[in-house]
Formats: C-alpha cells, sequence, structure tokens
C-alpha cells in the first residue's frame, strides 16, 4: 500500500466551545468547530483522499451546513504528492470557512442593527484558528503507520505557534472570554432581538457564535431548558395560558424563560416594548402559579478506553467500519435529546454534550447509553459509555456547569470503573453532592428513589439524617454505623422504604453512596412533580 497516513487536528477547543454566556454560545461554537473540520474533509476527498475518520456515508455529508458532524481531528489516506503543499491547502480550506461563517453572522448581525469593526474582526481572525497536520508513509502495516502519525502529531502540537494577540488600547476585552478585544462598534435600539447584553462585549469568535449557525439551537439560554417541566406542565393543564403564551411571544421574543419573573432581560423588554412586559406581567399573575427554582441538566459524556479499541484495529477498512458506527450513533443522538425535550449541543463521534431538562434527564442520558452500547457491538475490547451530568442553577455561569459536568465525568470513569453514570447536584445553597454508579445499579437505585419521593412512602429529610448519623459516627465503630441506620429507618412513618434502602448496605462507603443516591434524586423529583402538576 502506497501514499500517506495524514492526521489532521484542529483548535482551539477553548474558543471554539469553552467560551460561552449563553446555550447559543456554546452550541454554535461547537456547530463551527465541526463545519471547519468537515471543510478540511472535504478537500481531503477532493485532492483524492480517502477518509478514515471521520467516515461519511455519503459526499453529500460533508457539505456545509448538514446535519454530519466531525470532530476536530481527522485521519485520511493519501495518494503519493507534495504534502507540504497539500498541508496549506487544508490549512487555507478551514480558514475560509471560518471567514465565510464570519462574513454571514456579519451579516445577521447588521439586519439587527449591530455594527462590526470589520478590520479589527478579520485581524482577529487570522491569528485565531489553531492547525496541525502531520503525515507519514502508509507501506503495508496500517497499524504502525497509524502509531507514527498519531507520535508525529503530538510532537507538532507541543511546538505549537503561540501568536500575539493584537490588542488595542482603550478598547474593552470580549466578555466572552476576556481575551481579545471588543468589534462591536455600534448597538441598535432593538436591544432585545439584538441577542446582544446592554454592557455586553464580543471579540470576532463571539460574533460567530452569537450571530451566527444555519438552524440555531431550540433554546437560547438554560433559563429557557429549566423552564420546559414547568411549560410542559402548562401545555398538559393549562392550554389556554399556554396558547396565550405563545401568542405573546411568537414575534422575535420566542423564550421559554420569559415564564420567570428574574428572567434577566425583562428590563431590557420594558424598555424596549412596555406594551409586551406588562401582557406578559398580567399573564403571569392570570396563571396563579409560579414555576419553581431554575435548575437545569448538563451533559457530558463519552465512549470509554476508545484508544484500545482502536489500537486493536489493524486495516483501514475496519477503522472506516469503526468510523461509521461511530458516526451513526452520533447522528442518533439528536432525535433523542428531542424526544426529552433537551437541547444538543455537540454529537460526534463518541462525544455528547447537551442540555437537558430535569424531568425527563435521567431518562435521556439511558435512552443515549443504549444507543451508544446498540452501534458498538461487534468490536472489541467493547466499548462502553459514561457520562457526568451537572445539575446546575440556570443563573449560574456555564464555565461552572461545565466544570461540574466534567467532574462527574471523570467520577463516573474513575470512581465508578468506567461504564457508569455521575451525577453531580450544585444547589445555590448548601454543599454540592455527587453520586453515581454503572448503567445498571445507580439510574435503578435513584428511579426507586424518586418513586419512593412520589409515591410519600420515603421522606426526602431520611438522606440528611443518614447524612448527620455518619457525620456523629467515628470510623473506629463504623461496625456499628449500618446497624444504627437501620435502626433509625425503622423509626420512620415510611420504614419499610427507608430499611430497603440500606438494608443492602455493610460499609461506611455503600451507605454513603446510598445517602448520595437520595440527594441527587430530590431536583429531580421537584422537576417531575412540577412538569405533571
Amino acid at each position: 500500500m502506497s501514499g500517506f497516513l495524514l492526521a489532521i487536528a484542529i483548535g482551539p477547543v477553548q474558543d471554539f466551545i469553552a467560551a460561552a454566556r449563553k446555550a447559543r454560545d456554546l452550541w454554535c461554537g461547537s456547530w463551527l468547530l465541526s463545519e471547519i473540520s468537515k471543510a478540511v474533509a472535504k478537500e481531503v476527498v477532493r485532492a483524492g483522499g480517502t477518509l478514515i475518520f471521520p467516515a461519511p456515508a455519503k459526499a453529500g455529508d460533508l457539505e456545509p451546513w448538514t446535519d454530519f458532524t466531525v470532530v476536530n481531528k481527522l485521519l485520511a489516506v493519501l495518494p503519493d504528492q507534495a504534502m507540504p503543499e497539500l498541508s496549506e491547502r487544508l490549512r487555507h480550506s478551514a480558514y475560509q470557512r471560518l471567514q465565510g461563517e464570519m462574513d454571514e453572522a456579519t451579516r445577521q448581525a447588521r439586519r439587527l442593527d449591530v455594527d462590526i469593526n470589520q478590520e479589527r474582526a478579520d485581524r482577529q481572525l487570522r491569528g485565531l484558528m489553531e492547525f496541525y497536520a502531520a503525515w507519514t508513509p502508509l507501506a503495508n502495516d496500517y497499524a504502525a503507520a497509524r502509531g507514527r502519525v498519531e507520535l508525529l502529531l503530538i510532537a507538532r502540537k507541543q511546538l505549537r505557534d503561540f501568536p500575539q494577540i493584537p490588542g488595542v488600547a482603550g478598547v474593552p476585552k470580549s466578555s466572552l472570554d476576556g481575551a481579545r478585544e471588543d468589534v462591536i462598534v455600534r448597538r441598535g435600539k432593538r436591544v432585545w432581538e439584538s441577542r446582544l447584553g446592554r454592557n455586553e462585549r464580543l471579540d470576532a469568535i463571539g460574533v460567530i457564535k452569537r450571530y451566527g449557525g444555519h438552524q440555531p439551537p431550540r433554546f437560547d439560554s438554560t433559563t429557557d431548558i429549566a423552564a420546559v417541566p414547568f411549560a410542559a406542565w402548562m401545555r398538559q393543564h393549562r392550554p389556554d395560558h399556554w396558547k396565550k403564551f405563545e401568542e405573546l411571544t411568537k414575534d422575535g421574543v420566542n423564550r421559554v424563560s420569559l415564564i420567570y419573573e428574574h428572567e434577566s432581560r425583562l428590563e431590557e423588554l420594558e424598555q424596549q416594548d412596555p406594551g409586551l412586559a406588562k401582557a406578559l406581567a398580567e399573564w403571569r399573575k392570570s396563571l396563579g402559579r409560579k414555576p419553581g427554582p431554575p435548575y437545569y441538566g448538563l451533559l457530558i459524556g463519552d465512549g470509554d478506553r476508545m484508544g484500545s479499541v482502536i489500537e486493536s484495529i489493524r486495516q483501514t477498512e475496519e477503522h472506516e467500519r469503526f468510523s461509521r458506527r461511530l458516526s451513526k450513533f452520533a447522528g442518533s443522538v439528536a432525535p433523542i435529546i428531542a424526544r426529552h425535550e433537551g437541547c444538543q449541543i455537540f454529537a460526534g463521534g463518541d462525544d455528547v454534550l447537551a442540555l437537558l431538562p430535569l424531568h425527563t434527564a435521567l431518562h435521556c442520558v439511558q435512552d443515549v447509553n443504549e444507543a451508544f452500547g446498540m452501534e458498538m457491538q461487534g468490536f472489541s475490547p467493547q466499548p462502553t459509555f459514561s457520562a457526568g451530568l451537572a445539575v446546575v442553577h440556570a443563573l449560574d455561569p456555564l464555565s461552572e456547569a461545565r466544570k461540574w459536568a466534567h467532574e462527574a465525568e471523570q467520577a463516573a470513569k474513575n470512581r465508578y470503573g468506567r461504564n457508569a453514570l455521575a451525577i453531580a447536584v450544585v444547589p445555590r445553597s448548601g454543599e454540592p453532592v455527587i453520586g453515581g454508579g454503572n448503567w445498571t445499579d445507580f439510574p435503578a437505585l435513584v428511579n426507586r428513589v424518586l418513586d419512593g419521593y412520589s409515591s410519600r412512602n420515603l421522606s426526602p429529610s431520611f438522606a440528611h439524617e443518614l447524612q448527620e448519623l455518619m457525620r456523629r459516627t467515628p470510623q473506629q465503630i463504623d461496625d456499628m454505623l449500618v446497624l444504627m441506620a437501620q435502626a433509625l429507618a425503622k423509626k420512620k412513618k415510611e420504614h419499610e422504604m427507608a430499611a430497603a434502602l440500606v438494608e443492602g448496605c455493610q460499609t461506611r462507603h455503600q451507605l454513603a453512596e446510598v445517602v448520595n443516591a437520595m440527594l441527587v434524586a430530590r431536583p429531580f423529583w421537584r422537576a417531575q412533580k412540577e412538569a405533571s402538576g
């Protein structure tokens, strides 16, 4: 086998994805990175290459704005040619795609009376993108060539360029990450529709995130996601109020978060359209019921030991088959999340990032895990999926939510041994708690607790009583701890359910995991109760 094996990595992930203040920023950054990678993959095919990762089912998948998602790392076989020149050609295709989205975002912003300093934005874009490429002769041993090119790519990334960010004296920095200057030079009077906060600053990549994207996400903000359980109750039990709400918000202000009285941009709405603000206030008063605290779930998940699976692949054809199955899984995620009324941020390869309403979140993550297992059958070792779900307040920074979701995912992989789900609940008052376990036992335990809460056969306060018992019981008498927990359960009016939860515990650690499961179940129970009425 002649030719070259080419590996490409595109970034930076921080600027494209992580720097975000709104759900739209997070979604559009992920979408943009996929679009840039897709453009590079298309140019590889145009150069006569054969894509291994990703492996699109049809050529049309690589066109702009398709549903096909490409992660920021590519692997391909290229025929004999001048690789340095090809690498520059691929880099140029990536920049062209980025510039094209900047041009479109600028046009969209101007339609909303927002003007951009084009020269400053173009200067920022030129130094933004990271593009790394490595290649090696393919010969006849694909596995050996893949190992070599991976090491070369790692070495190239270690020698990364550090272009100086062109600063501008006296110009405020971007609100998203504080790295680059604001490129907004005029803000129109249509503050609400402009998607731009009164004091918010955006750099070039921030403008793309806020105004770019072919098909924007279903929800604009995390508060929208948190409001979904209450909206579900309205649709079922107060359809007339829901219809009125849709009528009030249909003219470019279609945000479920307006259900909340404290929605952060209501002041702007009152100044721009006082009539609409007053109508919404009267609508809330007539409803006669207020939604609960705005909490939502942020899901981060990916496959376990995927490197080991790839290392076991010896032929390009088998690697292509593996890539196609991963693409099929990624394509199945969006319908699953939509069915559970969530908002997909990214699904590519084995990676999933999504915003979920709490009344459906547990069933949603289980369905995603089952879809992954179905597509990964037949590979050795059998790939598994681990996920972290952070339950956070909608007004907390997205960066904090991502940190907790990532910490929960790491707990699923490390504390609970992979093939697991971990949930981090981060209340605004009280200590955060993480509970988790394998996909067979932990969701079943949480659902059991939820059934107990819903049927009033279990008190939510029982977990705190067990916590206090564990805190007051020294480790030197751990052999008595479980017996005291069981005695405490028998004192409860709902003692059968309480006793059943602790009877299988033999150690402090096992008891702590049951307590954590009871604690993390509470926000899901509240959301399910809110949705059902």
